[in-house]
């Protein structure tokens, strides 16, 4: 499979629409992109940029007068190439690797979701295979419901 590439303009687009979208839940027009982006392009500039996007399969448009919103293949370009993961701060690494080196001295896990979870300001939930064993190589994402999502830890 050839990697997919995108203009600077188009790249920048895809990462609004992506944002907003996960902000808000909606479909995201050409105008909102504009105004919440201070962008200096017109609206049809973005809307034709936003059609590029559709034929690449990256976004979809619900309904003609509805704006678009991510397609898997979108959010899975957003993840890969244009997402850029916040820094933990010191004192939540500090804490996750205390949390993680009691864990392996003493056989249990049970710190480790607790500091992860103050880290992240969100829910977590670990297991650890015994004798710690390989690493992460990728989480997949899975919507059950509204607000209910399984992550798959590969």
């Amino acid at each position: 499979m050839t990697r997919l590439e995108l203009d600077p303009r188009q790249s920048r687009i895809l990462k609004f629409v992506v944002e907003s979208h996960v902000s808000s839940g909606e479909p995201i027009g050409s105008q909102y992109v504009r105004a919440a982006y201070h962008l200096s392009i017109s609206p049809a500039t973005i809307r034709n940029a936003m059609r590029d996007l559709e034929e690449l399969g990256l976004l979809r448009h619900p309904h003609t007068s509805a704006g678009r919103v991510p397609t898997e293949a979108g959010y899975r370009y957003y993840v890969d190439h244009l997402m850029r993961p916040e820094p933990v701060p010191i004192g939540a690494r500090r804490a996750l690797d205390q949390a993680v080196g009691r864990a392996r001295s003493d056989a249990r896990a049970s710190d480790v979701p607790i500091a992860l979870a103050r880290a992240c300001r969100q829910l977590a939930v670990i297991t650890m295979r015994a004798g710690g064993g390989g690493s992460v190589q990728r989480l997949n994402f899975s919507p059950l419901d509204v607000d209910l999502v399984v992550v798959a830890i590969c």
